[in-house]
């Protein structure tokens, strides 16, 4: 697709490299088309591989760039550090990654199974710190990058039935602080911590 024909965005990304989790649909699709449009270089990752090879295909189609789907579960302990390593190794490198993949199983407390607590722990908190924990290193030592965790209100405040969804959220939040505390990223500057007085 020529540059005339390619849709408008205030986003410019050409030779940009970003790996998006969580794209086959929803929020994640739509970051991929708009990604795609700006001129990115795509690795989009979810579970529905033939949904991903269909918007591969189409986004390439439309707006003339690499996109590459990986399927995989995040649940599964060896996807994180496995997904972090064959994103950067497709591309050569990467300067976003935008961890949006999430699941929730809305129930009472009471009815919490381990199951379902290690489910979304696993994809909405483990995941995504493995994965920022070792992107964001390698981004760290190459001198730039750019992760964006989508976290959400309910890591913000309580919702009925959404007990350990809220949880993951809250914690993905203070991952966050901590990754640009420790790896250095200049917009994040940390409120000075100081000891309760007794």
């Amino acid at each position: 697709m020529s540059e005339s024909r390619r849709p408008s965005s205030s986003l410019a990304l050409q030779g940009k490299r970003a790996l998006i989790t969580g794209a086959s649909k929803g929020i994640g699709a739509d970051l991929a088309s708009a990604f795609a449009a700006a001129g990115a270089t795509l690795v989009i990752t979810g579970r529905d591989g033939a949904a991903l090879q269909a918007q591969s295909e189409q986004l390439s189609a439309d707006h003339d760039v690499p996109v590459t789907p990986l399927t995989l579960n995040l649940a599964e302990p060896s996807a994180p550090e496995q997904l972090a390593e064959q994103a950067w190794a497709t591309c050569g490198g990467l300067d976003v990654l935008i961890n949006n993949a999430g699941i929730s199983y809305p129930e009472r407390v009471e009815k919490l199974t381990s199951a379902d607590l290690d489910a979304v722990l696993n994809v909405n908190l483990r995941a995504p710190s493995l994965l920022a924990a070792r992107i964001g290193t390698a981004m760290a030592k190459a001198g730039s990058g750019s992760i964006i965790n989508m976290a959400s209100a309910a890591g913000l405040r309580a919702l009925d039935e959404h007990y350990v969804y809220c949880m993951t959220k809250a914690a993905l939040l203070m991952a966050t602080k901590v990754l640009a505390l420790e790896l250095g990223l200049p917009a994040y500057e940390p409120t000075p911590f100081a000891p309760p007085s007794r």
